[in-house]
């Protein structure tokens, strides 16, 4: 049996057939893709034997409603769940692209900037797929990247559909397969890695908290890194290409740090080929008082506690808190400017410690020292003022210096104010009794008197004992400068 568009007939060894005319059949299959599935059937009898006998020539199309139904319904319920993933869109937080660096970068929670990034990349896309039309335009989006990607990097494409559909097909195999195999390396590169975690713990009888400690801790760094080393395959990198990653990756992040935002481009360069990103989890002590400085770290992200007690000294205690964009480990910076610093590093004056997760970029002595003899050729003044201001060390030996200049002034105040009080007590007695005093009133008068100077002397006494200990902290040294005004 054959078909044609059209009606003919010819003779076929002495017999007429007729071939039946299909425009109505394909135009009823082409209108039932957006109405549901259609049923048809159709059946074509000879018209008899060698001759023109009758012929009965049925045709009958019937829709199936039921099937229908079931397909509009589900394609409703599918629509449904894609327009309430769209609504999401709108809501779900991301992390910026320029703030992941290392860790797991910032998270993004401002609903205007969500909305303003989902509909500039794939609002228009997600909406046409949601359409009740052929879904082939989104798809044919999608399939435009990767097209132009293989033919940028193979120089070739498929000439045919069934050659680009292989090619695709293989594409994702091999995609979903290295991907796969990819994760679970990685996965079983950390199992092992916490096994001998584990194995090394039990064996040395480490207690319960410190155990936690570690585990915490290797699992912060899983999050932050994934198992991958950033230190060393950068550092397996030409010296320009491995400038150029670490000017990309930490130039913004320095510029955040005050310390750093009036320096040149090359001195911030060096800066950042030399910085090393740091993790501390929560509860961990950086640098405890009176320890030494090795290191000065600029805060990347995290919040921490900062607390001394001026080399142990009752009675004082001064508690800040550094966020993102601070730093500690001044003392270090002070040894490294001073041309005369030996090899012994400067003790902490303060105690450090992690409120909770944090990120930083670390520069180590020996770093920090060739850092530093380049700041005593470039805007040191302006270097010295920004170092005092955002120093916790200085801040700490202003407030306690501000707070005893106050105290001073307050008790002189309140001694002035006593000594009028008493003045004018004395002026008031000697009016009422006039020339014709007793013998005893002068002398409860004398006695009066002689018990206002020895309480006057007391309290000079406790003025000068409480200046003494307020200016007990002793003022910071400066970094060293005279270079600078010298040349």
């Amino acid at each position: 049996m054959m078909f044609d568009c059209g009606r003919k007939s010819e003779y076929m060894g002495g017999q007429r057939e007729n071939f039946l005319r299909l425009e109505a059949l394909d135009s009823t299959l082409s209108s039932s893709s957006d109405a549901g599935v259609i049923k048809s059937g159709f059946s074509i009898d000879k018209l008899g034997h060698g001759g023109h006998g009758s012929s009965t020539t049925s045709r009958s199309f019937k829709r199936d409603r039921k099937l229908a139904t079931i397909v509009t319904t589900l394609r409703t319920v599918i629509d449904a769940f894609y327009l309430m993933h769209m609504a999401l869109q709108f809501r779900t937080a991301y992390i910026a692209p320029s703030s992941r660096v290392f860790g797991r970068g910032e998270l993004v929670i401002d609903s205007a900037q969500i909305a303003k990034r989902y509909l500039q990349r794939y609002f228009i896309i997600d909406f046409l797929s949601v359409l009740p039309i052929p879904q082939y335009v989104p798809r044919f989006l999608r399939m435009v990247p990767l097209t132009s990607e293989l033919k940028r990097t193979a120089g070739v494409f498929a000439e045919t559909a069934w050659a680009g559909a292989a090619c695709y097909l293989l594409l994702y195999m091999l995609a979903s397969h290295t991907y796969l195999q990819s994760l679970t390396i990685r996965l079983e590169e950390m199992r092992v890695k916490r096994r001998d975690s584990e194995q090394w713990m039990h064996h040395r009888l480490l207690p319960q908290e410190l155990r936690e400690r570690v585990r915490r801790y290797d699992q912060y760094k899983w999050l932050a890194t994934r198992g991958v080393d950033e230190e060393n395959l950068v550092q397996s990198l030409p010296k320009d290409l491995r400038r150029d990653i670490k000017r990309h990756l930490c130039l913004a992040l320095v510029r955040r740090v005050p310390l750093f935002e009036s320096m040149d481009e090359r001195l911030l360069d060096a800066i950042c080929e030399r910085l090393k990103p740091c993790l501390f989890t929560e509860h961990t002590y950086i640098v405890r008082e009176g320890d030494p400085v090795d290191e000065m770290l600029f805060i990347i992200r995290g919040r921490l506690e900062s607390v001394t007690t001026d080399g142990g000294r009752s009675g004082f205690f001064n508690r800040s808190f550094l966020k993102e964009a601070d730093f500690c480990g001044e003392e270090l910076l002070t040894w490294a400017l001073d041309p005369k610093s030996g090899s012994n590093l400067p003790s902490s004056t303060r105690t450090v410690k992690a409120l909770m997760e944090v990120e930083a970029f670390a520069l180590t002595a020996d770093e920090l020292k060739f850092v530093a003899s380049q700041f005593r050729r470039l805007h040191s003044r302006q270097v010295q003022h920004t170092f005092r201001f955002y120093s916790q060390q200085w801040r700490t030996w202003a407030a306690c210096f501000i707070q005893a200049a106050w105290r001073r002034y307050s008790k002189k105040k309140l001694m002035k104010l006593r000594q009028k009080e008493e003045d004018a007590d004395e002026s008031e007695g000697s009016h009422e009794t006039g020339g014709g005093n007793s013998y005893s009133f002068g002398a409860a008068l004398l006695a009066s008197k002689f018990a206002a100077h020895t309480l006057r002397g007391v309290h000079r006494n406790r003025l000068a004992k409480t200046a003494r200990e307020l200016v007990k902290l002793q003022k910071p040294p400066e970094p060293d400068f005279s270079a600078d005004d010298a040349d």
